[in-house]
């Protein structure tokens, strides 16, 4: 019994050095807080986009970190998501302030996809299956 309880403490603490939550799920609040850019720019040495999440995990910080002249970093929060609810894949969430509407008129929500543990994409509640170009963490090639 003891040997069977260390082995799940084990596999736990293991799991979430590897990013992956319950059920070995990706868990989006372990990989996404830190550094991104868009695909194919240079956002990672110009002004890389900046994850985080608040305390409670009930939203996420969406903060822009443009280089200033002296070679510092002065992050502007650019956006803050109240989280509606953990997707297989994701994040589901809305943009305080949203003010485009899908066909229902209703504020659109939007989806984090993890697509692996270095990219994401977001997708809109009415594009269906449709995904932004990718982001990549920053300092990881492709």
């Amino acid at each position: 019994m003891l040997k069977s309880g260390v082995l799940a403490l084990a596999s736990a603490i293991v799991l979430a050095g590897c990013g992956l939550g319950d059920a070995g799920k990706p868990d989006p609040y372990v990989l996404l807080p830190g550094k991104w850019g868009w695909e194919g720019s240079n956002d990672c040495r110009e002004a890389p986009e900046v994850i985080s999440f608040s305390a409670s995990r009930k939203h996420m910080y969406l903060a822009l970190s443009p280089a200033r002249e002296d070679g510092g970093r002065e992050p502007r929060r650019v956006g803050e998501y109240r989280i509606l609810q953990q997707i297989p894949e994701g994040l589901r969430m809305s943009l305080k302030g949203e003010t485009r509407m899908d066909d229902s008129g209703q504020p659109v929500t939007w989806d984090l996809v993890l697509v692996d543990r270095d990219t994401y994409c977001w997708r809109r509640n009415d594009w269906g299956d449709g995904c932004t170009k990718p982001l990549r963490r920053c300092g990881v090639e492709a």
